[in-house]
């Protein structure tokens, strides 16, 4: 099962990136498992491993340049 991970410090970019992506895995019919983070940290210290990412480049404390 693919996994994805969306990270943006904005909670409302966050929400509206994630009813997209899953509304268009689910029109293709597409497993997968959606993660959010709210900061680069977050997702750093995650122990999952992501076939995709969607990543915001501009955050506090860790930017999206850094985390790559």
């Amino acid at each position: 099962m693919m996994k994805i991970a969306i990270c943006d410090d904005n909670k409302y970019c966050n929400e509206v990136n994630e009813r997209f992506v899953k509304e268009y895995l689910q029109e293709k019919d597409i497993k997968a498992i959606v993660q959010s983070f709210n900061h680069g940290n977050q997702l750093l210290k995650s122990d999952e491993r992501f076939d995709i990412v969607f990543l915001d480049i501009d955050m506090p404390g860790k930017s999206g340049m850094e985390v790559i």
